[in-house]
């Protein structure tokens, strides 16, 4: 009874978002209606880029029908792109191409080849215009179906695209982001010393935009790929400096994963006194009342250092906490 009920709620609340998206259409085709008797009462008046009202009209008709694909979909896409190609309105095609995108990119959907179709599309239309905030949310786009795709050059090349965007426009949060993105390409394709890297630039502009937490993360990803190269003494200065920055910003999850850093180079170096010394120092930042599952991890790994040491007694009651 209890699931019929449940699924009786799921069913009316789907036929009340259907109807409201309906009476949304309704409406936009009487708006578009109305546009056409203004037109004809113009005449002779009426400029071609006067159409342009009418495939933004079109576009958002065409929005409503995000989550699945139908004729009508189709009808208002090609409808919205012959009006905007006759009056030159680069602006329509490009939204008539977004809108199949999102249409296609829905989950409902999840058309991987259909939205990279019409990505493509759109960075012809704003390379054409000089869209550049577009284009590096195009890029980025592609950059994410390449990763999907496990194809990591051509994610990486995107990802480099839409870089050289964003040094251009001198913006240092977003910079750093980028170059964290570029990095993290890297990090798939292991090559450490490019992880390192752009790593270090994500750090730099990241501390000019005075965010010290996410300085606090690119120190932390480039003590993972010292690490992966053996480089254990750069490591942990990566690490110092990642901590460093944890307890300026003040975040609890930074500075106890920082900790937590340090230790385990230490561990993978066999110097477990000072591996010990972190993660005793990592799990005295919480208190019972901060976030369990960092607490208990950082218990574990106290355990574990106990264990290699051959302290079982103090392990076993680690575990047991």
């Amino acid at each position: 009874m209890k699931r019929l009920f449940i699924l009786l709620i799921i069913i009316q609340l789907t036929l009340n978002c259907f109807s409201q998206r309906q009476h949304l259409i309704d409406s936009l085709k009487k708006e578009i209606r109305k546009f056409d008797a203004h037109k004809i009462e113009l005449g002779s008046k009426a400029t071609p880029l006067i159409d342009s009202t009418k495939s933004i009209l079109m576009y958002e008709i065409l929005l409503q029908y995000n989550t699945y694909i139908n004729d009508s979909a189709f009808y208002y896409f090609e409808q919205i792109k012959s009006l905007s190609e006759r009056i030159g309105y680069k602006i329509g095609i490009l939204k008539a191409y977004y809108g199949m995108e999102c249409i296609y990119g829905a989950k409902e959907v999840n058309n991987d080849d259909s939205v990279f179709k019409y990505v493509n599309k759109q960075i012809q239309i704003r390379l054409e215009i000089g869209d550049k905030d577009g284009l590096i949310w195009n890029y980025d786009e592609l950059a994410g179906i390449y990763f999907k795709w496990k194809n990591h050059d051509k994610e990486l090349e995107y990802d480099q695209k839409a870089l050289k965007l964003i040094l251009e426009s001198g913006d240092k949060a977003k910079i750093a982001q980028a170059y964290n993105c570029v990095g993290l390409t890297y990090l798939l394709m292991g090559n450490w010393d490019e992880v390192v890297k752009n790593q270090t630039l994500s750090a730099k502009y990241n501390l000019e935009a005075g965010d010290k937490g996410r300085v606090c993360h690119a120190y932390r990803k480039m003590s993972g790929a010292y690490t992966y190269m053996g480089n254990y003494p750069e490591a942990l200065k990566s690490c110092f400096q990642a901590l460093k920055y944890a307890e300026e910003s003040g975040n609890k999850d930074a500075i106890e994963g920082s900790y937590r850093s340090i230790a385990g180079v230490y561990e993978m170096e066999g110097n477990n006194s000072e591996a010990l010394k972190n993660y005793i120092a990592a799990s005295k930042v919480r208190d019972k009342h901060d976030n369990q599952y960092e607490l208990a991890n950082s218990i574990c790994d106290l355990g574990n250092i106990y264990c290699l040491q051959g302290d079982t007694m103090r392990a076993v009651k680690k575990y047991n906490e």
